[in-house]
């Protein structure tokens, strides 16, 4: 029953990266707002990350950021739609990439990119999968079908090698050594 259901919800997603990223990004921001104010605990951990980290803030302007960060979120998440299903032509439209010639050493040296894991990390991978392989690290989901569905999704332009985080430090470092 969790699977067909998982299933049902990946439909639902496939149907949502068929539309305007002007409806995707309303969606995002309702779906945030949803989620702000139905997950009390998660906007509970948030509010106390955001006034540990900003004791000068107001209440008010920490509750404005966090509810920001949940709307971030959920585009990002609905933008992953666009990764996994939509035509390498329209993700060159929407994702710009400056620096190209810099991914791919003339004299075949790996190169290491470092990236923040913001919520718009997936967007810049799926962008610079199109140009080179990889190697990256990922964490395996407790769902198979969301598991296989973002594994498939990050490998989709290339044959990008991808270690889970839940593997250890050590595949990591062998596979960078290994080129």
């Amino acid at each position: 029953m969790k699977n067909a259901l998982s299933h049902l919800l990946v439909g639902f997603l496939w149907l949502l990266h068929w539309l305007p990223l002007p409806a995707l990004r309303g969606l995002g921001w309702i779906l945030g707002k949803t989620l702000y104010a139905l997950g009390r605990e998660r906007r509970s951990v948030a509010l106390i990350n955001l006034r540990l980290c900003f004791p000068e803030k107001t209440e008010a302007e920490r509750e404005a950021l966090a509810q920001q960060h949940f709307i971030a979120f959920s585009r990002a998440v609905l933008d992953r739609t666009l990764g996994w299903w939509a035509s390498k032509e329209r993700l060159q439209r929407l994702v710009r990439l400056t620096g190209e010639e810099h991914l791919i050493d003339p004299g075949g040296k790996p190169t290491i990119i470092l990236s923040p894991h913001f919520v718009g990390l997936d967007a810049g991978a799926v962008r610079v999968s199109m140009i080179a392989a990889g190697c990256s690290i990922y964490s395996n989901q407790k769902n198979p079908v969301f598991n296989k569905l973002l594994y498939e999704g990050r490998r989709r332009f290339s044959d990008s090698f991808l270690l889970s985080r839940q593997d250890g430090m050590r595949k990591i470092v062998r596979a960078m050594k290994e080129g």
